[in-house]
C-alpha cells in the first residue's frame, strides 16, 4: 500500500493579492457553482445551527449561511473578510 503524503497547498504559501491566488480563488468559486456545493449545503443546514468551515477562504459559503441565520466559524490561513462579523 502506498504511504499517504500530506503537503501544503501552493495557494497557502502565496500572498492574498498574488495573481495566481486570485485566479485560484476565482476557479474555486466557479467549481463550487458548477457542482452546487453551496446550494446543497445551505439546503441542509437550518437557521440556529452552528457550522465550522475549514478552509473558508474569502467567506463565500460563510456569508450565505450567515444570511440564513446559521452561526458560522470560518477557519483559514488568510484574514477574515471585512464584511463578516468577527
Amino acid at each position: 500500500m502506498k504511504e499517504r503524503v500530506v503537503e501544503a497547498e501552493i495557494l497557502d504559501g502565496l500572498p492574498v493579492d498574488d495573481p495566481e491566488a486570485v485566479g485560484s480563488r476565482r476557479d474555486l468559486r466557479r467549481l463550487n457553482a458548477v457542482m452546487g456545493n453551496h446550494r446543497w449545503l445551505c439546503g441542509r443546514v437550518r437557521g440556529g445551527e452552528r457550522v465550522v468551515e475549514i478552509g473558508a477562504g474569502e467567506g463565500d459559503l460563510a456569508r450565505r449561511l450567515w444570511a440564513g441565520g446559521v452561526a458560522v466559524t470560518g477557519l483559514d490561513l488568510v484574514g477574515a473578510p471585512g464584511d463578516l462579523p468577527e
